[in-house]
């Protein structure tokens, strides 16, 4: 039980060390969330924000166990792939072999 505690507090710990790290973060999805809101460039911003939340999702399943800690990030997991699929024709050529 203790460990549950101890390993996410030394992973932010670690993060917040390198001292740009956050900011970076905090930065990119402010400035992603702004294309967002304003309709500029949104497929691009989605594709910026995928690793991000695909990494919140992870960090939560791996570092802070049990359902209620889960239950936001696989809110933010499946709104963007629903954001994301509004924008299937845009993607669509990445998936192609030619």
């Amino acid at each position: 039980a203790i460990l549950a505690i101890f390993v996410p507090v030394v992973f932010m710990k670690g993060i917040m060390g390198t001292g740009y790290f956050f900011p970076v973060l905090k930065m990119t999805e402010a400035v992603c969330g702004f294309y967002l809101l304003a309709g500029l460039a949104a497929p691009l911003a989605l594709v910026i924000l995928a690793p991000v939340t695909l990494h919140i999702i992870l960090f939560h399943a791996n570092l802070t166990p049990g359902v209620g800690n889960s239950v936001l990030p696989l809110v933010m997991g499946l709104l963007q792939v629903v954001a994301m699929s509004a924008y299937w024709n845009v993607y669509k050529p990445l998936f192609s072999k030619s």
